[in-house]
Order: structure tokens, then C-alpha cells, then sequence
């Protein structure tokens, strides 16, 4: 025979419930938590942002760049081609991306002609852009005396 002493048995599953209530330990997250979170997410993605602006700057100045580099050396390459005897310095002449002159061209292209000494001959062709430092290619030409 079972002796009851007056105690109610409860449930097992509820014993359990109100156990983890009353320690404290609570699954889930916290306010401050989750604001914390939100916080280093942004920096994270502000961070990113900045980055990537920075690198098409510097990928559309380095694009300008080639642009004039490949002007700079078409030019040289024709006046390597030329009689040297006629070779004479030209003034700022603004041209295309192709290196043609043009009204109202993106960029400036300078030759500057200096004899060294009786046979050989400097050349010098600059080109100029809105953006960066100019590109200056340079090179030295023998010219027969005849």
C-alpha cells in the first residue's frame, strides 16, 4: 500500500520550465546584443564601400593613363619614322583617345625637338590628361651629316 504525505506531484516537464525560468538562463539574444551586432556589421560594410570606391578610382586613372601612354607612343613611333633633318618641336595640340587632333580632346600632346650635337637629335613627346601626371616618352635619333 502506498502512503500518501500530502505532496502533489507535478508534471516532469514542467519541474524542468520552471527550473531554467528561475536560474536565469534564458536562450536568445539580448537588445544590446543584437545593436552591437548592427554596429560592426555596418563598419564592416562602410569599410568595403570606401574600398571600393578607391579601387575605380584608381582603375579609371590607370585606363586614362594607358590612353596616353598609347598616344604618346604612336606619335614617337611616326616621328621615328620621319626624316630627321625635318624634325621640329610642336606646340600643345589637344587629341583624341586615338591620338588625333581634335577641338575640345581629352588630351594634350606636346613634342619638344633638341639637338644633343651635330648627328643625333632629342625627342621628346608629352601627353597631358585631365586626371594624373603627364606621360613623357623620350628618345634620341641619329641624323647623318651628309
Amino acid at each position: 500500500m502506498a502512503v500518501s504525505c500530502g505532496l502533489r506531484r507535478r508534471p516532469p516537464g514542467r519541474t524542468r520550465l520552471v527550473a531554467r525560468l528561475r536560474s536565469g538562463l534564458r536562450r536568445g539574444f539580448t537588445l544590446i546584443s543584437v545593436i552591437i551586432a548592427i554596429v560592426l556589421l555596418s563598419v564592416g560594410v562602410l569599410a568595403l564601400a570606401g574600398a571600393n570606391a578607391t579601387a575605380l578610382r584608381v582603375f579609371n586613372t590607370e585606363g586614362i593613363r594607358t590612353t596616353a601612354m598609347q598616344i604618346a607612343r604612336s606619335h614617337l613611333e611616326s616621328l621615328r619614322g620621319r626624316d630627321p633633318t625635318t624634325l621640329t618641336s610642336e606646340s600643345a595640340t589637344a587629341v583624341n583617345e586615338l591620338g588625333v587632333p581634335t577641338t575640345g580632346g581629352r588630351f594634350q600632346r606636346q613634342v619638344t625637338v633638341a639637338q644633343i650635337d651635330s648627328a643625333l637629335v632629342r625627342v621628346q613627346v608629352q601627353v597631358t590628361s585631365q586626371v594624373g601626371r603627364p606621360v613623357v616618352l623620350e628618345t634620341q635619333i641619329y641624323k647623318p651629316t651628309w
